[in-house]
């Protein structure tokens, strides 16, 4: 991961070894804690190009042995040096984290979406309105009815959306926590599609399950049969 602080850039690789994370998954069922890896390599830089984030990817290797999978956010100049890193080591499995992975699908889902856009102008607006009075958090409970929906009474001409928004967010928030502890694994796809069932689903949120589905099967694909690999890089 690359951390920003002003000019300077942190970049951290974390690390935990195979042995420790199959107990973790299968033995212990949870999801990895701080305390769980290692810091393996801690560097400030001013800039992180390709053929740096390559360049410590080698360094590395030669203190603690090629990895087995490396899983990343994507980012351009990470993904490029993991890119690179591959070309001399095509057996290490490159993973594109499932937080990032989803944030990303749900940017382009809903960012052009004018009923999307609208809504959070509407949201916005009530936030600034009832910022210095009771309704603030939605503390409201000794205030009248006509007084509250005076301030969301727009929310029902969303209700719909929100429906759409509230079943995307749950789709994407099951896997996040499946793969998280879980692990992700060649049936990672298959486990995800028990869990869900599209048939009281509005139309956005019976689409959104193939997006998932694609990044599963792709990234499980990767993965031998009977090994367990991770399927997120933040803890």
């Amino acid at each position: 991961m690359t951390i920003e602080l002003g000019a300077a850039k942190c970049l951290v690789i974390l690390g935990i070894s195979q042995e420790k994370l199959t107990r973790i998954i299968k033995e212990e069922e949870r999801s990895l804690q701080h305390e769980d890896v290692e810091i393996l390599s801690l560097d400030i830089m001013e800039k992180s190009p390709g053929v740096m984030i390559l360049e410590k990817l080698n360094n590395l290797a030669e203190r603690v042995g090629t990895p087995v999978q490396i899983i990343s956010d994507w980012g351009s100049d990470i993904k490029k040096g993991i890119d690179l890193y591959r070309i001399d080591n095509p057996a290490v499995i490159a993973t594109y984290d499932i937080t990032h992975k989803t944030a990303n699908l749900l940017k382009k889902e809903l960012l052009p979406d004018e009923r999307f856009q609208s809504f959070l102008r509407q949201c916005s607006l009530t936030r600034q309105r009832v910022q210095q009075t009771k309704l603030y958090f939605l503390i409201c409970c000794d205030l009248g009815r006509r007084k509250f929906y005076a301030k969301f009474a727009w929310l029902f001409n969303y209700e719909q959306d929100i429906h759409s928004y509230t079943e995307i967010v749950t789709q994407i928030r099951s896997v996040q926590i499946q793969l998280k502890t879980q692990g992700l694994h060649s049936e990672s796809c298959q486990e995800w599609l028990k869990t869900i069932s599209t048939n009281s689903f509005t139309p956005k949120g019976q689409k959104f399950p193939d997006k998932i589905i694609e990044y599963l099967t792709f990234e499980a694909n990767q993965i031998p049969i009977d090994q367990v690999l991770l399927g997120t890089s933040d803890i």
